[in-house]
């Protein structure tokens, strides 16, 4: 996931704001990055099945419509 945060464009097309889940995956260097490159970070609540459902709804119709 480093990897990947540290190749996303630097200008103001890219995300703004970046919706995760509770993983290790978004571990703190993650959000760290993320908020370096000027990139709100917004987690799921604790104990909340229910929002990664949201989150991932919103992940795909943002990839529909690209």
């Amino acid at each position: 996931m480093e990897q990947i945060v540290r190749n996303l464009p630097s200008d103001r097309d890219g995300p703004r704001i970046v919706l995760c889940d509770r993983d290790r995956k978004w571990s703190r260097a993650v959000r760290q990055l993320l908020e370096d490159a000027r990139i709100q970070v917004v987690q799921t609540p604790f104990r909340a099945p229910n929002a990664n459902a949201y989150a991932e709804r919103l992940y795909g119709q943002s990839k529909r419509n690209v």
